[in-house]
């Protein structure tokens, strides 16, 4: 079957920076821990408490940033979104 129309992208993923053109919006629990500035053990207990939606992948734990997002969005009615300030 010819996919003509499809682009797959083979850059790899960043750690400078959450790349939000990722399809899969995954990302590993110690590259989230370094973009909140908080240790690997913190992350690590907040999924382990189940506040952080998690995927497996083989032996791999990744972060579901999509359902993370929406999580948050529910959870407040003040929270509209990443880049919103609340005063």
């Amino acid at each position: 079957m010819n996919h003509t129309n499809e682009t797959t992208s083979t850059e790899p993923l960043k750690l400078d920076g959450l790349n939000l053109e990722n399809p899969a919006m995954l990302i590993k629990p110690e590259a989230f821990a370094f973009h909140l500035a908080v240790s690997n053990g913190v992350v690590g207990g907040w999924i382990d408490a189940g506040y952080l939606p998690t995927v497996k992948i083989g032996k791999h734990r990744l972060i579901n940033l999509v359902q993370l997002k929406q999580l948050l969005e529910s959870a407040s009615p003040t929270f509209n979104g990443f880049n919103r300030v609340v005063s």
